[in-house]
């Protein structure tokens, strides 16, 4: 999602905890995709919305890793999980011209994920589950600024990072046993849902979840 929207759109919010490492890596889709698309990094916002400081240690470790976050590629950073952080920040878009917000809801909203990852699947599942409230919420709230805000739940989708992850027989047995259309997701089939929720076609669209799953939230 990151590449497609270096490619297409007039800006992107990464939302995280104060990790600059994790920052670092997401900004790698940024870059990969400005260069796909030829297109020049001024073209393009980059904002961190900070949702979950954790940060530990001393005062200088404390403030160096927050320094550290100011010398990546991003415009601007809020700390969203202040009172009113994400309210002013959100409406600060809204005033840029920015009315369109999509997020990442994740393989949680169409089957829980022990099975992927016996020691990150609960935080991830209780991860992705606080990015649909807040994908509700959010187009509560800021429906008056003229923005609109969904989610995407994408099933498997075959990727280069998955791949890195899982062995090609999980693929295999996948596809066996989940699939109704006879085949695993493709980047595209994403990027094409993604598209629509940003375009005029659905500019009736807001507050929703939808799942691109091949029929997977279906089978269950």
């Amino acid at each position: 999602m990151l590449q497609l929207a270096a490619q297409t759109c007039d800006g992107v919010v990464l939302m995280g905890a104060a990790d600059p490492d994790f920052c670092a890596w997401q900004l790698e889709f940024i870059h990969q995709g400005l260069a796909a698309a030829g297109r020049d990094r001024s073209e393009l916002t980059v904002d961190l919305f900070v949702t979950s400081v954790a940060l530990a240690g001393d005062r200088g470790t404390c403030v160096g890793r927050i320094g550290e976050l100011w010398q990546l590629d991003i415009d601007r950073i809020t700390f969203a999980l202040l009172s009113g952080g994400r309210e002013q920040r959100l409406a600060q878009l809204a005033h840029d011209g920015f009315d369109v917000v999509v997020n990442n809801a994740g393989w949680s909203k169409i089957e829980p994920v022990a099975e992927m990852s016996a020691e990150h699947g609960a935080a991830y599942s209780a991860a992705k589950a606080g990015v649909l409230a807040l994908t509700r919420v959010a187009a509560a709230e800021n429906g008056v600024h003229g923005i609109r805000v969904n989610a995407i739940a994408p099933g498997l989708i075959y990727n280069d990072f998955l791949r890195r992850i899982y062995p090609e027989e999980f693929f295999t047995n996948y596809l066996a046993e989940k699939a109704f259309l006879g085949r695993i997701g493709q980047p595209d089939d994403v990027a094409a849902m993604v598209s629509l929720l940003a375009s005029e076609e659905s500019s009736y669209i807001t507050g929703e979840v939808l799942t691109v799953s091949g029929g997977v939230s279906v089978r269950g």
